[in-house]
């Protein structure tokens, strides 16, 4: 009698279901828990998202832009909510003149051209004169107690062995162009220096020496790498950048919170570290003062004299 074969035994629906689970953990089994753990630790609890948006004096907005990318991504959230950090490059007088406009102040920048921008969440200019400028605090509407994210160290910029200042440093031996210190944070910095220091007293010429700081010497090098331009320090030296963290004094809580915690993001190592790269040093903790009376004492006389230059 031929022998019978039998038909190969079918599963049923729910043990299909069942080896298909068996298969996948064995294979997730096969992963390593370092990856598997940073795709877990990746997802954040969040019931909402928020835009912190942050206006930054242009040479300072390419480290900060790169470090709020990493903490949007990594941070904790704020009050429940995941926090975006958005940093836009915007030159400070412009930040400046529309703070000034939104809270009806009067704010005098010359005949310096400003951009239309959006009223930032957070604001980081290059100097704390542009905050003195603005009476400290905007008439309350800005938060006098600021930190400070980085310094930068304040000289000139010169074409080699001209102005006066390629061998020498003297800032009485130098010649500087006369840019609108309304305008130019730099500029009001020489102009404070000069009115302070009588070994400061330079002589103004069209076309000549440019104050600058150092982290925006490096970033115009790195845009303009066959400039004859070479960055030189200053004797009496200027007092540097500080790049102050300034914030609307009655922003919505949880932006509030989010820019401390970014602000406090920033005395970490990692981001310390990385500023020598484009020309910055760590901050003290917390900027320098500057006297709003001192400020218009000395764009008073610059005006008066529109502009001295010999």
């Amino acid at each position: 009698m031929a022998p019978r074969h039998r038909k190969p035994a079918r599963f049923s629906p729910r043990a299909r279901r069942t080896l298909v689970g068996v298969v996948m953990a064995a294979v997730l089994a096969s992963v390593t828990g370092v990856a598997l753990g940073s795709v877990i630790e990746g997802v954040k609890d969040c019931d909402r998202h928020v835009t912190l948006h942050m206006s930054a004096a242009a040479d300072i907005a390419p480290v900060l832009g790169k470090h709020a990318k990493q903490w949007s991504h990594t941070a904790d959230p704020v009050d429940g909510a995941c926090v975006t950090v958005d940093v836009t490059a915007q030159d400070s007088a412009s930040v400046a003149m529309a703070l000034a406009r939104k809270y009806s102040a009067a704010f005098d920048i010359g005949k310096a051209k400003t951009t239309d921008v959006r009223v930032p969440d957070v604001w980081v200019p290059e100097s704390m004169t542009w905050l003195a400028r603005l009476g400290g605090d905007l008439g309350g509407h800005l938060n006098p107690h600021v930190g400070s994210v980085a310094e930068s160290v304040l000289g000139l910029a010169v074409t080699k062995k001209t102005d006066g200042a390629g061998e020498s440093t003297m800032l009485q031996n130098a010649k500087v162009d006369p840019s609108d210190p309304r305008a130019d944070a730099g500029a009001l910095a020489l102009l404070l220096e000069s009115n302070e220091n009588k070994t400061a007293q330079v002589k103004y010429k069209p076309g000549s020496a440019t104050v600058m700081s150092k982290a925006a010497y490096d970033l115009y090098m790195a845009k303009h790498p066959g400039s004859k331009l070479e960055f030189v320090n200053t004797n009496p030296s200027l007092p540097p950048f500080e790049y102050p963290f300034i914030t609307q004094a009655k922003m919505d809580k949880t932006l509030d919170d989010a820019g401390d915690a970014f602000l406090s993001s920033m005395l970490s190592d990692e981001f310390t570290n990385s500023l020598g790269k484009y020309g910055f040093t760590k901050a003290g903790p917390y900027p320098q003062k500057v006297d709003p009376k001192a400020v218009s004492k000395v764009l008073d006389a610059w005006d008066a004299s529109s502009p001295p230059t010999s």
